[in-house]
């Protein structure tokens, strides 16, 4: 018996030893910093998303149209947009989505909008807690979309201010 144990200890340290002298690296996946996604686009607007970047096809329009964007953030933030040429757009408003109970303070406003052909908004840390399912930390950012003639294409880009162009 005791015979038996020996061997079977020894098989087991023979198997796992060489786990020890390998190098172990450890995979993760760390979760992003900002997030960003259409709450309802309107008629004539097709959106996609992948959590940090919205693509939008507009169809012909007459008149402004305003997109509604969900926005929450774990660092200061920039939002960028590129779009088809003649696509006009501009901030219209930024408010807390439903409540300021996992708002940083300040992240409501006053927001800076920069002049760069790209760079549409710029605005601090906008959650203090919760998650993506959490509804009061994040804000809801009106962007209004010139009418326009032709289809047209639109990205915007959400990412940790400083990162991008």
């Amino acid at each position: 018996m005791r015979s038996l144990y020996a061997t079977s200890i020894f098989l087991l340290v023979a198997a796992i030893e060489p786990l020890f002298s390998q190098q172990v690296h450890i995979v993760t996946n760390v979760p992003g910093q900002t997030l960003l996604r259409v709450a309802n686009a309107p008629r004539g607007v097709d959106a996609v998303a992948d959590g940090r970047m919205v693509k939008l096809h507009l169809r012909p329009a007459d008149g402004i149209r305003v997109i509604p964007l969900i926005a929450r953030s774990k660092t200061p933030y920039q939002l960028t947009g590129l779009g088809s040429q003649g696509v006009e757009l501009r901030v219209k408003g930024v408010k807390p989505l439903a409540g300021t109970g996992h708002l940083m303070a300040g992240a409501a406003g006053p927001v800076a909008t920069t002049h760069s052909p790209q760079t549409i908004l710029k605005g601090p840390r906008i959650s203090n807690g919760g998650n993506n399912a959490t509804e009061d930390n994040a804000l809801l950012i009106e962007l209004e979309v010139e009418g326009h003639d032709t289809d047209a294409e639109l990205t915007l880009l959400m990412e940790p201010a400083g990162i991008g162009r």
